[in-house]
């Protein structure tokens, strides 16, 4: 009964386990390269001890340097371990698919993903991370190497609209407070006809860091005659 359900979210589990590979992969080049700084600050501050060429300095020093990375390099997983992708992305699946469509929609959901009709626009989105929309006759599925998952059914879609926020990132470097504009480029899908006026929140929400990624996809709406798009 779930033959093509269960296909399909193999697949995906594929492509996130990949995605998951690199970030563990990263994680490991960043441990190595924080446990390679420590050994060459600390040797050199142990070779120009008492201001002079202190060659058993420097070594002591980078043996400290040495053990005191590998220590760090645990406490970097830990703390990287919620960015990886593979199980909240199964959890989004879950919630996007598993828990709206009934078995029937499921397995026809999964078939159409499956087939050979799917359209697919994928990019190197935030932090290095692939994304992609996926779209057949009756469904859209945006999902990101982040293991982000949003789900659109397109046969209820009423109205599309667009739209361009900007917001304030506030970051700290060197004990200065660093504020950047940022702006991302939604698409709002709306499930039921609203007036000109009506502020109500959208059923579902694609967002953009790239106005061309979104432009590409609304494209393809535009053509299949999805609701009454608007900007």
């Amino acid at each position: 009964m779930n033959d093509n359900y269960a296909k399909w979210l193999e697949q995906e589990k594929e492509w996130v386990n990949a995605a998951e590979k690199k970030c563990k992969r990263d994680t490991w080049k960043y441990s190595l390269l924080t446990v390679a700084g420590f050994v060459v600050v600390l040797g050199a501050i142990g070779l120009l001890a008492a201001g002079g060429i202190n060659i058993q300095g420097m070594l002591q020093n980078m043996l400290i340097g040495l053990a005191a990375g590998i220590i760090i390099i645990p406490f970097v997983f830990i703390l990287t371990k919620p960015t990886w992708p593979a199980k909240r992305y199964i959890a989004e699946l879950k919630r996007e698919i598993a828990d709206v469509l009934s078995p029937e929609d499921r397995e026809e959901f999964a078939s159409q993903m499956l087939g050979n009709d799917v359209k697919r626009i994928s990019w190197i989105g935030e932090e290095k991370r692939e994304e992609r929309v996926l779209i057949t006759k009756d469904y859209a599925l945006k999902v990101t190497g982040r293991g982000t998952a949003t789900m659109v059914q397109l046969q209820k879609v009423k109205r599309v609209a667009v739209d361009v926020r900007e917001f304030t990132v506030t970051t700290r470097s060197s004990g200065f407070k660093i504020q950047q504009t940022a702006t991302i480029y939604p698409m709002y899908f709306y499930y039921r006809l609203l007036s000109e006026s009506d502020k109500e929140k959208c059923d579902k929400e694609f967002t953009f860091a790239r106005r061309e990624d979104r432009e590409n996809v609304a494209h393809i709406l535009n053509e299949m005659k999805i609701g009454d798009q608007r900007v």
